[in-house]
């Protein structure tokens, strides 16, 4: 009874959360990995990444930076020994994963998943599972890809650092239940239920997590619906779902062909067919031909085999006689639903089987329904189904296009030996099936009776940026470097050429069971031809530019590849400030950029842009900036050259460089963004108020509109419209907002400056001003150019900022004005920090010594160590007369050789009269001390009621450190009671009794403040 009172609370508190009507396909809960110049570099430079590369050899990592695991690495083929079985394989694998821990994120006792071989490419397939606390996590683990017996390419996802949220609280009855109740077809029977537990990748406030979740299968006949529905295991909430059933939808475009109704016809032999005489049944061959005993009469029908199609109207035989033994088909004898549908299967099939002929799709049975009650749409389930003509568009059973990509479905299907059914890079798949059948990139024309085809592989959606979480959308990413890669081998190699090697690539690459962002790597192991992919596939260059053209592969645009380097972020000064590049892409596309030249072009405070060149080791580029002295602001970008291509980090050079400063720097204030917003508040300063006129917002960044999807350290950041809920990622139009900090005090550090990270997208400045203000001056903003001189980061990069030597205190305003065209991204700024240069002056300083009056016989002395290293002595030196100028002008009454940072010090100091005597306490770092004075910090006036007798001041000289004064000075060489200030004592040397005459007038000198 229990567990049912439970269940029913669950249910009906989620009444709340059900799934909104509208929404009946839903979308797979793949994560968007992005991937940055910076990120990758820092991978490449890890311990884990090097020590394989000392074994394996050339290899080549898309690196997963959130999970900090190789995504997809390849390369150089690693023997693994015999591997004549399975149990070979396996064995060989739990072994490598042994040897490379950290790099998998993962031991060798992973559970096995699958491991297949590949007659069509000789190739293995193996796959493990990733589990936590004995749960699988969805869709994780670690893959491999062996040709000709060798390890080429590999990949983790394993989130060995990911943290977890929730527990598995439901039992798997309730999680069902809360699937059907609130899931995408509430209220209908769904029957072939499964219930497992899942952890979940997400993103949750920012946050990669993995989620305690149940996953729900069902099936469903009204709607129609293979449905996988992802339920919390603690609330019962239905997180994700979508639906498994592959239909066919699109958007009108205004082009007619042949291939639809109306478009013209064509005579094609029937294959498959079924031939009866009323007592036996044969099927017509691969040209449509046939033998059958005499029968006087005869009929053909197409519940053929292996292709069995069903007529929901009704199947139409068509009957004839011997005297005309070779009958056509035709609008007037038969159903052209049956017609067309029949051809144009048996079509692809045999197209694909000569490809690769061990699929059974390409030759097992297949069974194809037309005119189903309903319009505007066909689907695979394992089946093939095509709608009646209605609505607006015609019978798609009659669209070849449609039926290649339905049948492309089922291709990607029956493919899979490792990986997963994506959907999205199924609906890519399916219309590149379409058109290496048509030759054509624009997708069934004439789906609609008006005409238009429904869209084109010929686009420019890239990824991530172009993601909307629909499948057949998110398709064209993966269409579109299918047909590019297909145009540049067909430029290369000319059409028939292009044809065969697409069609094997695709054909291979859907083995490996990728998402779109795995879609590259799998597509280069597919056209290997000899175990090794450190030297390049026969078609590699073509499809890394094909890929990189909508964002698939290593960052690369248009050419595929990007000039890695993780950007100085702070540097020593009087040393050169290293800079290394290394050329990520296929490396036997990159020979001609490491035989071509890299340079660094820097600039010190502004100035003019000077050049050094980098010297090139393979793929890796290295170099130095020049030596800057303490206190230099430095911008640099780093340019490669070769091949005729030029790669630049930051990839937009001089317009968006990165900064940083030169010397040691002691933190004033720092903002993280993740505990609370810092005290920003922000306010729109001039345009049309409205939703998302002022759109600085404070959370997670969303990744869209060109902004980064992660922030740069924790979770949360500030940017201009984060892409979250409603909105686009980009700022609007005729708008002036701005982003203020709280004001801070900045007691006594002197050039304190802005350091923070930026990731900036915003148009030239001759329209759109992107800048930095201090307490409401402009100390930086964005260039103003050609008009086509943009600022756009595509990585988080540091930037330095002068702040002019601001006195008191500092408050920092980031400001966005736009005009009213193009529109971009905005700021997005984590890990904000005011800092001060670590000078004697700004380590060293104290600010609250006060020297007591009234005591007798002696001052009283108070004061605060400094805080920061290095702290070697304190000396409180003593004046009769003025105050001291610096350490050496005056006595020391004071000294400590072993100073504690931070120490709340008193002192005594026995005067030998009741005058006034200035002190001044100045720490030294064993190179420099103190060098400012300032009443009020480190200076101030004391006086006793009575003198000190000779005793009390020769008694203080042990207690007040004095003795090891001495014994140092003399052990370093010096007098100890040398004056090296501007003035001479006018009182009683505490260390001598000696009085002195003073040679200057009686002056009392007051530091300016």
């Amino acid at each position: 009874m229990s567990s049912v009172l439970s269940l029913c609370a669950v249910l009906l508190s989620l009444d709340a959360h059900a799934v909104a009507p509208t929404d009946t396909q839903g979308h797979e809960p793949v994560r968007v990995r992005t991937t940055t110049g910076q990120g990758q570099a820092a991978f490449q430079r890890t311990p884990a990444w090097r020590g394989f590369l000392e074994e394996a050899g050339d290899w080549h990592v898309r690196a997963d930076e959130r999970t900090g695991t190789p995504h997809r690495m390849w390369g150089e083929g690693v023997d693994l020994g015999a591997l004549a079985t399975e149990a070979d394989v396996e064995l060989a694998l739990r072994d490598l994963i042994d040897r490379h821990p950290e790099l998998f994120g993962a031991r060798g006792d992973l559970p096995l998943r699958s491991v297949a071989y590949d007659p069509d490419f000789d190739a293995w397939y193996a796959d493990f599972d990733a589990v936590v606390r004995g749960v699988p996590v969805w869709r994780a683990g670690v893959t491999f890809r062996i040709k000709h017996d060798r390890l080429v390419m590999a990949g983790a996802d394993t989130y060995p650092r990911t943290p977890v949220r929730g527990d598995f609280q439901l039992q798997g009855a309730q999680a069902l239940q809360a699937a059907i109740a609130f899931g995408p077809a509430a209220g209908v029977p769904h029957t072939d239920t499964a219930v497992r537990p899942v952890w979940l990748p997400r993103m949750e406030e920012g946050l990669l997590v993995l989620r305690a979740t149940y996953e729900v299968r069902s099936r469903t006949e009204i709607p129609r619906g293979d449905w996988v529905v992802f339920v919390d295991g603690e609330s019962g909430r239905v997180l994700d779902f979508y639906n498994e059933v592959r239909f066919v939808s699109g958007t009108v475009f205004a082009e007619n062909d042949i291939r639809f109704p109306g478009g013209g016809t064509e005579v094609s032999p029937v294959r498959g067919a079924a031939v009866t005489n009323g007592n036996s049944t044969v099927y017509t061959g691969a040209n449509g031909d046939y033998t059958i005993a005499n029968g006087g009469s005869y009929q053909t029908h197409f519940l053929g085999d292996p292709v069995y199609l069903q007529n929901q109207l009704g199947n139409q035989g068509l009957n004839f006689t011997g005297s005309n033994p070779s009958p056509t088909w035709n609008a007037g004898n038969g159903s052209m639903a049956e017609i067309d549908t029949w051809v144009h299967t048996h079509r692809v099939r045999d197209t694909f089987n000569a490809v690769v002929p061990s699929v059974s799709w390409t030759y097992g049975d297949t069974n194809v329904y037309v005119n189903i009650n309903d319009a505007c749409n066909a689907y695979y389930d394992g089946t093939l189904n095509f709608f009646q003509s209605g609505q607006g568009c015609n019978n798609t059973g009659r669209i070849s296009d449609v039926v290649y990509h339905e049948w492309g479905h089922g291709l990607h299907d029956h493919s899979l030996v490792s990986g997963y059914f994506d959907g999205a890079l199924s609906e890519g798949a399916g219309d590149t099936v379409a058109f290496l059948m048509t030759g054509d990139a624009n997708m069934a024309p004439g789906f609609f009776s008006s005409g238009g085809y429904l869209r084109t592989a010929d686009n420019d959606r890239r990824y991530p940026q172009d993601l909307v979480d629909e499948v057949h959308e998110d398709g064209l990413i993966f269409a579109g470097a299918m047909w590019d890669t297909y145009v540049n081998i067909e430029n290369a190699q000319g059409n028939a050429a292009a044809v065969s090697a697409t069609r094997s690539i695709l054909a291979g690459l859907l083995k490996g069971g990728p998402g779109l962002a795995d879609s590259l790597e799998e597509a280069l192991f597919a056209d290997d031809d000899d175990g090794s992919l450190a030297n390049g596939t026969p078609h590699e260059c073509q499809i890394v530019a094909g890929f990189a053209d909508h964002g698939l592969g290593q960052l690369g645009d248009d050419v595929g590849f990007v000039a890695g380097h993780e950007p100085i972020a702070a540097a020593d000064p009087s040393t050169p400030h290293a800079v290394a590049v290394n050329i990520v892409g296929p490396a036997s596309c990159a020979n001609d950029f490491g035989n071509g030249t890299a340079t660094v072009t820097w600039r010190a405070n502004g100035g003019p842009w000077q050049d050094t060149g980098l010297v090139f080791s393979g793929l890796d580029a290295s170099g130095a900036i020049p030596a800057q002295p303490f206190g230099t602001f430095v911008e640099y970008y780093v340019t490669v050259n070769g091949g005729g291509e030029t790669l630049t980090a930051p990839t937009h050079a001089w317009r968006n460089p990165f900064g940083f400063y030169v010397g040691g720097v002691i933190p004033v204030r720092c903002d993280d963004f993740e505990a609370s917003d810092g005290g920003y508040v922000h306010e729109l300063l001039a345009g049309q108020p409205g939703d998302g006129a002022d759109d600085w917002q404070h959370g997670a960044p969303g990744g869209v509109g060109g902004d980064p999807a992660v922030a740069h350290g924790g979770t949360k950041v500030w940017g201009n419209d984060l892409g979250v809920g409603n909105f686009n990622g980009l700022y609007q139009d005729d708008k002036h907002n701005r982003l203020t900090g709280p004001v801070v005090q900045l007691g006594h550090y002197e050039q304190s400056f802005l350091h923070y990270w930026r990731w900036l997208n915003v148009e030239d400045g001759v329209y759109d001003h992107a800048s930095i203000l201090a307490n409401g001056a402009m100390v930086w903003t964005n260039v103003a150019g050609n008009q086509q001189d943009h600022h756009q980061d595509d990585q988080w990069a540091p930037h330095a900022v002068s702040l002019g030597n601001p006195a008191g205190s500092v408050q920092i305003a980031f400001d966005l004005e736009t005009d009213g065209g193009l529109g971009f991204g905005g700021w997005t700024i984590d890990d904000v920090c005011i800092l001060a240069p670590a000078t004697p002056n700004n380590r060293l300083g104290v600010v609250d010594f006060v020297a007591g009056e009234g005591e007798n016989a002696r001052v009283r002395l108070s004061w605060t160590n400094p805080v920061h290293a290095p702290l070697t002595e304190v000396r409180v030196v003593r004046q009769r007369g003025y105050c001291p100028s610096n350490v050496f002008d005056g006595d020391v009454v004071y000294y400590d050789n072993q100073p504690v940072l931070g120490a709340s010090i008193e002192a005594f100091d026995p005067v030998p009269t009741t005058d006034t005597y200035c002190y001044g306490v100045f720490p030294g770092d064993g190179s420099d001390f103190l060098g400012f004075v300032v009443e009020g910090w480190n200076l101030d006036e004391g006086s006793a009621l009575t003198p000190a007798t000779p005793e009390e001041i020769d008694d203080a000289k042990e207690e007040n450190g004095l003795e090891e004064f001495e014994e140092d000075q003399v052990a370093a060489g010096a007098d100890p009671y040398a004056r090296r200030g501007c003035g001479c004592d006018a009182g009683g040397g505490l260390a001598t009794g000696l009085w002195v005459l003073g040679l200057l007038p009686w002056i009392r000198r007051r530091p300016a403040r």
